[in-house]
C-alpha cells in the first residue's frame, strides 16, 4: 500500500483551483514522490482583505499562476493520482479541498472524480489532549514536528503543505504505535468518499432552497392579506405533543410561543426549526410551558401586564432564545 497526501490552493479560496499539490510515500511512509501543478485559475485572486476571513498569500505570482496550464488541463493527472486502487488519500480538512475540485470539475464540465479520502484534521482532533477541532495546518505542524523536518516548508505552496500533512500523520501513528489503516479505523468521522459527501451537501441545499422558496410563498401570501398562516403553521406543530404536555420525559423542554410571534410565519418557522433542532417541545397551553417566548421586550411587558395568574414559566425574547 501507498500513501498519497495532497493539498489544493484556490485563487478565490472557493472554486478557481490554482494549486494541487501532493506527496506520494511508500508502504513505511517514506516520501518517494513529491509534485506541484501550477494552474491558471482564469479569474481575479481575491485572497485579502475578505470579510471573516483571515489573508492568505500564496508562494508563486500571479503572473506565475496565470501563465500555468487551465484546470481542465491537468484534470486528467490530478484524476488518475487520486482514483488509484492501490493507494490511500489524505488531506487536511479534506472536505474542503473535495468541495474545491468538484465545483472545478463542474466549472469545466468535466466527470467527477470519485475517491476515498481521510481528514487529518480530524484525526488531530482525537488525538490532540485539548481535541481541537479545526486545528490550522501549520499550528498542528509546529506542535508535532520537529524544527529541522519542516523549516524548509513553505506556508501555502501546495505540495509543502501536502508534505506538512504527511509528517504530521506520521507523528502520530508513530507516537500511537499503530499502522496508517489503524489510524483511520480509530478515528471515527476522518473518512470522506468524494461522491457522497457532494450527495449530502447537495441535498442539504436542495432542502435549504425547499424552505426558502416555502418562506416567500408564505411571506407573499401574508402582503396579500391571508391571514393565519402562523397559526396554522403553530397548531400544526404543537399538536405533536398534544396529550404529552405532562409527561415526565418533556419536563423542562417545553416551549409556547406569543400570539404576536404566530402572527409572523417567517419568525415562527425559526423558532420552530431552533425548538426541533434542540429536541425540545411546542405546546398549545402557557399553563404547560416551561417558556414563553415573546416577540420583544415591549411584547413581553404586555404579556406580564395581561397575566392575571401567578407564572410558572419563563419569558425570553427572540433574540434572548437565539444569542
Amino acid at each position: 500500500m501507498r500513501y498519497l497526501f495532497f493539498d489544493i490552493e484556490a485563487a478565490d479560496g472557493n472554486y478557481k483551483i490554482c494549486e494541487f499539490g501532493l506527496v506520494i510515500c511508500d508502504s513505511n511512509m517514506n516520501p518517494i514522490y513529491k509534485k506541484t501543478y501550477l494552474i491558471n485559475p482564469k479569474g481575479k485572486f481575491n485572497l485579502t482583505g475578505r470579510k471573516d476571513s483571515r489573508d492568505l498569500h500564496l508562494s508563486f505570482t500571479e503572473e506565475q499562476y496565470k501563465a500555468s496550464p487551465e484546470f481542465d488541463d491537468v484534470y486528467d493527472n490530478i484524476k488518475f493520482t487520486l482514483e488509484q486502487k492501490d493507494i490511500m488519500v489524505f488531506g487536511h480538512s479534506v472536505n474542503n479541498d473535495i468541495l474545491f475540485l468538484d465545483k472545478a470539475c463542474n466549472r469545466y464540465r468535466l466527470p467527477k472524480i470519485k475517491y476515498v479520502a481521510y481528514d487529518v484534521q480530524k484525526m488531530f482532533s482525537y488525538f490532540s489532549k485539548e481535541r481541537t477541532k479545526f486545528a490550522a495546518l501549520e499550528d498542528v505542524t509546529e506542535e508535532l514536528v520537529p524544527l529541522e523536518e519542516r523549516k524548509d516548508l513553505i506556508d501555502h505552496r501546495s505540495s509543502d503543505d501536502a508534505y506538512m500533512t504527511m509528517l504530521i500523520f506520521r507523528a502520530m501513528i508513530r507516537e500511537l504505535n499503530v499502522t496508517p489503516e489503524q489510524m483511520v479505523e480509530l478515528c471515527d468521522g476522518c473518512k470522506f468518499d468524494s461522491i457522497e459527501y457532494i450527495k449530502k451537501l447537495d441535498e442539504k441545499q436542495r432542502i435549504k432552497n425547499e424552505k426558502a422558496h416555502e418562506r416567500a410563498v408564505r411571506r407573499k401570501q401574508l402582503i396579500n392579506g391571508e391571514k393565519g398562516l402562523g397559526w396554522e403553521l403553530y397548531r400544526e406543530e404543537a399538536r405533536k405533543s398534544e396529550g404529552h404536555e405532562n409527561d415526565i420525559e418533556l419536563f423542562g423542554k417545553r416551549y409556547a410561543v406569543s400570539n404576536r410571534i404566530k402572527d409572523e410565519p417567517d419568525l415562527l418557522e425559526k423558532v420552530i426549526d431552533y425548538i426541533k433542532e434542540n429536541s425540545f417541545y411546542l405546546v398549545f397551553s402557557m399553563k404547560n410551558c416551561d417558556y414563553l417566548i415573546a416577540f420583544d421586550e415591549s411584547n413581553r411587558d404586555e404579556i406580564i401586564s395581561t397575566s392575571k395568574r401567578e407564572r410558572t414559566f419563563k419569558i425570553v425574547t427572540v433574540d434572548e432564545l437565539f444569542s
